[in-house]
């Protein structure tokens, strides 16, 4: 299967752990498939890749118009057969078969504490995509329960997966402990505060 991913949020805090850890594995991964990542610009060549993922440039702003054209546009050119949208915003010019990720309903929810119309560009955004998608990917029960009563989307169309750790976070050896209290001079037993 050839599974185009939207990374245009590569960058963008927490998503974008989620989007460089996602690729990162789908890359990988055993199966076959083919894994794009649909990039700005700028990013393509920016980030290494533990296995095979093909970038493809993608010129479209966030959380505008033109993401709903361009991105459909490049996952069709990529030969897509399910496009996954790891953000809330699955193009509405895509009519594959998809899979949405949706880490939290935070612009819904305390609406008032972002820009005007942006809770309600959040609910209709959120809510096509979660009805169109055949799968919804939370992070969380409680996500799940989220999206089923904000979005009014059925339960069992959301899956639970929580959010894996990276490598990068692995407990330390015993010799680079040691190593590390040698440099710092630091006792046996210390806090860090």
């Amino acid at each position: 299967m050839r599974i185009a991913v939207d990374a245009r949020k590569i960058r963008d805090g927490g998503i974008g752990s989620y989007i460089r850890g996602l690729l990162g594995a789908l890359g990988t991964a055993s199966g076959g498939h083919e894994i794009t990542a649909l990039l700005a610009p700028g990013e393509i060549g920016r980030t290494r890749w533990p296995g095979p993922v093909r970038e493809i440039p993608v010129r479209a702003g966030k959380y505008g118009f033109t993401e709903h054209v361009v991105v459909p546009r490049a996952a069709r050119r990529a030969g897509a057969d399910l496009l996954h949208a790891p953000h809330y915003t699955l193009p509405l010019g895509w009519s594959g078969p998809s899979v949405v990720t949706i880490h939290d309903l935070t612009h819904i929810r305390y609406g008032r504490l972002f820009p005007p119309g942006a809770a309600a560009y959040a609910r209709a955004i959120a809510g096509a995509a979660a009805r169109r998608a055949r799968c919804v990917i939370v992070d969380s029960s409680f996500g799940r329960d989220e999206v089923a009563r904000w979005l009014g989307v059925p339960a069992d169309k959301v899956r639970v997966i929580p959010l894996g750790v990276s490598p990068a976070f692995a407990p330390a050896s015993g010799e680079q402990i040691a190593a590390l209290r040698a440099k710092r001079r630091l006792p046996a037993h210390y806090l860090l505060y």
